[in-house]
């Protein structure tokens, strides 16, 4: 499909970890910030046509570890794991540790205690599933730090869908928003009245760094939500600048869930809107 482009991409730094409701950030672990960007990312799977059998995946690290919930793909980047859950109230538990329970520091990605997930399948899922993990300012670096990409127009159009698998089925989902937040817009909450989240989508839809051009959303779509920290945000002249309060912010990418058998070599149509800002509640 044809795009459009009208701006330049700017570039941001993120960071993650969460708190009970919305990520906290912690800038950088005991280490150097140059310790940070020396961390290798996992190796970009191959990008395939349609949908990757990533339940298959799924099903295979549960097996090791019963906290799996799903698997977690963007082509072209290091995000290719598994996405464990820990319903503690906190959001605190994989924040700081591997798929083994291990300590580190990076952590793992993690759906939101409030998160559903039923049977597996795509009927029994809340809303909005919300999915955090760890990023720097490196767009190559660990965990969420490539979600950075999407600021990237070409990489935003190349890359319109996002593969996110339960244990029970393969699914794909559309990005239509990518947005800076400020923590008090409740984007995250999975458990949320369509009537009393349809004003934080259409807040969402009009801070999007690009407009999708999102046809009608309605009570019966659900969504995926992909979560990390925003050490820069856009000032009043959308423009990115250092934020006087990192922990306030936040970066993500979220995306709408397709019918089966969707999700295939494609690329995405929009307009890069020359102004970027700050979605607020």
């Amino acid at each position: 499909m044809k795009r459009k482009i009208i701006a330049v991409a700017g570039a941001l730094l993120l960071l993650a970890a969460c708190a009970s409701d919305s990520p906290t950030l912690r800038r950088f672990p005991p280490e150097q910030e140059e310790s940070i960007e020396a961390v290798s990312p996992p190796a970009a799977a191959e990008q395939e046509v349609g949908l990757p059998p990533q339940h298959l995946r799924a099903i295979q690290k549960f097996e090791l570890n019963e906290d799996v919930v799903g698997w977690l793909h963007i082509p072209d980047t290091g995000i290719d794991e598994a996405v464990l859950y820990k319903n503690d109230d906190s959001n605190e538990y994989y924040l700081h540790r591997d798929f083994s329970r291990n300590y580190y520091y990076y952590g793992s990605y993690f759906a939101d205690f409030r998160s559903v997930f039923g049977s597996g399948l795509r009927k029994d899922l809340a809303r909005n599933t919300s999915i955090y993990g760890y990023g720097t300012d490196d767009m190559e670096g660990i965990r969420f730090s490539q979600l950075k990409k999407y600021t990237d127009p070409e990489f935003a159009a190349a890359h319109p869908y996002i593969y996110f698998s339960t244990l029970g089925e393969d699914m794909a989902w559309e990005v239509f928003a990518v947005f800076y937040a400020h923590i008090d817009l409740p984007y995250n909450r999975t458990d949320i009245a369509y009537e009393d989240w349809k004003p934080t989508l259409q807040a969402i839809i009009d801070a999007s760094i690009y407009d999708y051009g999102t046809g009608e959303i309605t009570e019966d779509d659900k969504f995926l939500t992909l979560t990390t920290g925003a050490a820069s945000v856009p000032d009043e002249n959308g423009e990115l600048v250092r934020a006087k309060d990192y922990t306030m912010y936040r970066f993500v990418v979220m995306a709408r869930l397709i019918p089966p058998g969707g999700g295939g070599d494609t690329t995405a149509e929009f307009t890069e809107r020359e102004v970027r800002k700050i979605a607020y509640k």
